[in-house]
């Protein structure tokens, strides 16, 4: 997915995080900060097309976790979707701000921490 992203190519890299959250429903081992890089890898594939009603959809989960489960990783990754969304084409898109303004709240209750990956995640919350 990540190549994909790099590449430009955000079709090809939403089909790979579908297919990495698939492999999670059917039982692959769980690894919270995992999961939470693919959502937010296929959110970041969704604002490349402009599709910012996909991007809220994938990035909500992850949004939604607790501040012990923010990952600096997965805080840095958000952070770089809340610069994509301060791009011109997204200026007085009611959408993109409010997705900026969550994306702003998830820094400020932040609390990054290191945990290891794991046996950490509700398997739910992806649902």
């Amino acid at each position: 997915m990540t190549v994909r992203l790099r590449a430009a190519d955000a079709r090809a890299a939403i089909t790979a995080a579908e297919q990495a959250l698939l492999a999670y429903q059917e039982g692959e081992e769980w690894a919270y900060g995992t999961w939470a890089q693919i959502r937010t890898g296929m959110a970041h594939a969704y604002l490349l097309l402009h599709e910012l009603d996909a991007a809220s959809a994938a990035l909500a989960p992850v949004l939604a976790q607790p501040p012990a489960l923010r990952l600096a990783t997965v805080v840095t990754r958000i952070a770089e979707l809340g610069r994509l969304l301060t791009q011109a084409r997204y200026r007085g898109d009611p959408l993109a701000r409010s997705l900026r303004d969550q994306i702003d709240e998830y820094q400020m209750g932040k609390q990054a921490t290191r945990i290891l990956e794991g046996g950490v995640g509700d398997r739910a919350s992806d649902a």
